[in-house]
């Protein structure tokens, strides 16, 4: 018999319902240690822990108002144009590190959250894809926006001051952000995750500095206040027999994936091979992100939020995992910067992908060092390989290198003296396990 073709095959597919008694419920969870937060405070959330319980992965949001305040402005400052303004990605700005803990025991800790999201949602949204969130994202705010061009979708300038003779008032903003819980394992899981592994969330705030722009001359923020912070997403409950079937086996896993922070300083006056080693060890590493920081005010505005290249167009990048380069030629700046466009691209998947876009003009992936960047045009220049022994390996459960026995190593070279110190952030996307015992009621993290 010759086979259908699938537009045409009415029988291929079992038409399956879902039981009767499967109710799914938007829940909300608030924090559990208080009602409102400042910089550098920890808000604790505890999820809806109830047996026969899953959360739906793909649904994990915060959602929360904020009040950002910024300084006067004397008269001495005001000869020239000033900007007062939150730098990133609004939504994940405030955030330096997140914990995933499950029955008391953290599961894991993403370090410099901020700086991992607002890379991602550069590399992973495009420009459109920004501007249709922009209110919830917090790249606008309450008074309006013109959505006319991409300094709409960085950072938040809440306003420009002119030149005045006179000391400017402060200014305040009320916004309001909702956005997806992006690089958590808990939002990539691949299936739907038991919610009796009494799971709890924690948010560590970072410093009001580091919120705000950092860029000599601009008006740093007096004060910022987190307030109705919520966690939400889809809670799936299953009538009895469906959760009976479900734990006839003792043990599950549940496949997902994560993000891991390293940090290293590379010291002004650079020139050279810079090596740079991570202490990252994961059983199977999908892709390595470089995130060069600047540190001098005088130059950067956004810091941790934005990359540059410390080459100044003049050397290469190449990483290391177990004495295999990777990629097997360096990335250069000086034969072809773009390639390096093109391998971050390939870092986040298939470069077919239609949904694997990115938001990085031309103006912020050339930054150098000694260019001074703003709230609304960051650098964005990303250093990324894909490390993945398959790229559409979706089916096997480990399918990245293994750093368990190595270091990582970064290898820089650089014809041109770094003109200040810079902090290198390593961004280790890896593949890891969710184990549940259904009868101890523990969870392991294989990762």
């Amino acid at each position: 018999m010759i086979a259908l073709p699938k537009s045409v095959d009415y029988t291929s597919e079992p038409m399956a319902t879902m039981p009767d008694g499967t109710v799914n419920y938007l829940v909300s969870n608030t924090p559990i240690n208080n009602s409102s937060f400042t910089p550098s405070s920890t808000i604790i959330v505890d999820l809806n822990n109830v047996a026969g319980g899953y959360l739906d992965p793909a649904s994990l949001s915060i959602r929360y108002k904020y009040v950002a305040v910024s300084n006067t402005v004397p008269t001495a400052a005001t000869t020239a144009s000033l900007v007062a303004g939150i730098v990133g990605c609004p939504a994940y700005t405030p955030i330096l590190r997140v914990d995933l803990l499950s029955s008391n025991a953290v599961v894991e800790t993403i370090n410099n959250y901020n700086t991992v999201a607002t890379m991602l949602t550069n590399i992973g949204l495009s420009v459109s894809e920004k501007l249709g969130q922009q209110i919830s994202l917090g790249y606008g705010g309450y008074e309006g926006d013109t959505m006319d061009n991409q300094l709409d979708c960085d950072g938040y300038v809440m306003k420009t001051y002119t030149g005045s003779t006179a000391t400017q008032a402060a200014t305040t903003s009320t916004n309001f952000i909702s956005a997806p819980l992006i690089g958590l394992s808990l939002s990539n899981a691949t299936k739907l995750v038991p919610l009796e592994c009494n799971w709890r969330l924690q948010f560590t705030l970072d410093a009001l500095a580091n919120i705000g722009s950092s860029l000599t001359g601009d008006v740093a923020l007096a004060s910022y206040t987190i307030t109705n912070f919520e966690v939400v997403y889809n809670q799936i409950q299953f009538p009895n027999f469906i959760n009976q079937q479900i734990k006839m086996n003792p043990k599950i896993r549940i496949k997902t994936k994560s993000f891991a922070v390293g940090s290293q300083s590379i010291p002004a006056s650079s020139s050279g091979t810079i090596n740079l080693y991570y202490n990252l060890r994961y059983a199977s590493i999908r892709s390595l992100f470089l995130i060069c920081a600047p540190t001098s005010s005088a130059v950067s505005a956004s810091k941790a939020m934005e990359s540059i290249d410390v080459s100044t167009n003049n050397g290469s990048y190449q990483f290391s995992v177990g004495g295999v380069s990777y990629p097997q030629s360096v990335l250069s700046t000086i034969n072809n910067k773009s390639g390096i466009m093109g391998e971050l691209r390939r870092a986040m998947g298939s470069i077919y992908d239609r949904n694997n876009a990115m938001s990085i003009g031309s103006s912020e992936f050339i930054a150098v060092q000694n260019v001074a960047t703003s709230i609304t045009v960051p650098g964005k220049f990303y250093v990324g390989v894909n490390t993945m022994k398959l790229t559409e390996g979706e089916d096997y459960i480990f399918t990245g290198v293994s750093s368990t026995n190595s270091q990582i190593n970064v290898i820089i070279n650089t014809a041109t003296a770094t003109s200040y110190a810079v902090n290198a952030f390593l961004i280790a996307s890896y593949d890891s396990l969710y184990e549940y015992d259904f009868l101890t009621k523990q969870l392991t993290y294989i990762q």
